[in-house]
């Protein structure tokens, strides 16, 4: 185990943890299984290693779960192979376990009411101009921290923003909903000058985009 672990390098120190842990637990278990014991390599065969997945969707761990587990015997079969312990890599044949991507959870009324309150009770203009943009826009923090004035087209009766460079690398002109324009404006055209050290070409950024996300 300390040399599949030296061979792992300079992974990321979260990644290197994910794999020894997934290797001990598959060795672990194989230990019990008929023949198991003692352990070496050579038990490491594609049937053991299916079983082993098999087990983990009996303990109903989640399918990105499995799949890390199955990208952790990989490493550890290769390593195997590598080091002339394996003729061939048991776990690179098999399928990795099917992750649905999950979509956002729209927020319940309560919910809206909730966050719109206390947007009302605390925001600043400053604040309430970058909730408009998430919430009636859809604007992403990222895009929300890069809008610049010269992207945006606004007055007392309609608005849109030009997002450059938006998801997927293109640039698109989006007419904003009227709540997010009114809280834009209030904030680019104040009664009275804003008390910041805004960057004069951002709408947003003063010297940080961490002020945006916070």
């Amino acid at each position: 185990m300390q040399e599949f672990a030296a061979s792992l390098g300079a992974r990321d120190p979260k990644t290197v943890t994910i794999y020894l842990t997934t290797v001990r637990d598959f060795v672990a278990w194989l230990t019990i299984q008929p023949g198991g014991t003692p352990f070496h390599l050579g038990l490491v065969t594609e049937t053991a290693v299916r079983g082993y997945m098999d087990f983990l969707a009996t303990m109903n761990r989640a399918p990105r779960t499995r799949s890390k587990a199955l990208s952790a015997l990989r490493r550890f079969c290769q390593w195997a192979v590598d080091e002339g312990h394996l003729r061939r890599n048991p776990a690179r044949a098999m399928e990795r376990p099917t992750v649905v991507a999950v979509g956002p959870t729209e927020l319940s009324d309560k919910q809206r009411f909730v966050l719109k309150t206390m947007v009302e009770q605390h925001a600043t203009p400053r604040f309430a101009a970058i909730f408009a943009l998430g919430y009636w826009a859809g604007l992403r923090i990222g895009e929300i921290a890069a809008l610049r004035l010269d992207q945006c087209s606004i007055n007392q009766r309609v608005g849109s923003i030009t997002l450059v460079d938006a998801k997927g690398g293109k640039t698109r002109t989006l007419d904003l909903h009227n709540m997010a324009r009114r809280a834009l404006f209030d904030y680019l055209s104040p009664a009275e000058p804003h008390d910041d050290d805004r960057d004069p070409e951002s709408v947003y950024l003063c010297r940080h985009i961490a002020d945006v996300s916070t």
